[in-house]
């Protein structure tokens, strides 16, 4: 069994908990392991480019970057598209109605880049991974990976997520958001995959993703990333100032 840092992710990490009995789990436990890797005290950096297209509209690109900080008893992290938009998100390792907070870093503003992108903060720091866990489906693969099945429901009740968690690594390789009272075979509004990953010391990184649903589809590349060991010291430009 191999074992490094793992994170959720936005910092986007993803366990090499290796567990070769992690079928004999039950779907609690096995979900558990998932929402709780072995080892929270590192940090991440990722920096890289969005590209946004719709049909039959122009192709939209901007930079975008993830600074995150895992300590045992939350993440927070910082979410920023285009330099001027920019977003803090913090969960807490439990499920309760305010575990998870998002906060602009600019007040009131008029229009959200990141929406317009397919994207929510929260996605990108994979807080859906604690929403309250309804029933584990049968298993599937993405991608010739094994995977446990999962359907959560989100906090306010109003959305679900069919999560496709990896049987070996303990980490979501797919996820289906759908309307409550939609029926699961039902199409997706929006979809998310974890395409690629790199690897840098201890750590396994995402570097790729996409984040689609009727008519459009987002890919995030993150060319530049970093991550470390709180221990060994955390970069002073963790989170950044927005551009004025």
């Amino acid at each position: 069994m191999k074992k490094c840092l793992a994170a959720i992710l936005a910092a986007c990490f993803f366990s090499l908990l290796a567990a070769e009995n992690s079928e004999r789990l039950s779907g609690e436990k096995f979900l558990e392991a998932a929402r709780n890797p072995y080892g929270r005290n590192n940090w991440a950096i990722m920096e890289g480019e969005a590209t946004h297209r719709r049909k039959g509209e122009p192709v939209i690109v901007a930079p975008i970057y993830i600074g995150i900080r895992f300590t045992p008893e939350r993440t927070l992290a910082q979410v920023i598209i285009n330099n001027d938009e920019g977003y803090y998100v913090g969960q807490k390792y439990e499920k309760s109605k305010d575990a998870t907070s998002v906060i602009p870093m600019k007040k009131n503003a008029q229009k959200s880049e990141l929406a317009n992108f397919g994207l929510r903060p929260q996605d990108l720091t994979m807080t859906f991974m604690f929403w309250d866990m309804l029933k584990e489906l049968p298993s599937d693969t993405v991608r010739g990976r094994d995977c446990r099945v999962f359907m959560l429901e989100s906090p306010d009740k109003k959305e679900k997520a069919k999560v496709f968690i990896s049987s070996k690594y303990f980490f979501p390789l797919k996820i289906e958001w759908l309307k409550v009272g939609q029926k699961e075979k039902g199409k997706a509004y929006r979809t998310g995959e974890f395409k690629s990953f790199r690897k840098e010391g201890n750590f396994w990184l995402v570097s790729s993703l996409i984040i689609y649903g009727p008519g459009w589809k987002t890919k995030v590349e993150f060319e530049k990333t970093r991550a470390d060991y709180s221990k060994n010291s955390v970069p002073k430009d963790l989170f950044r100032k927005l551009k004025d």
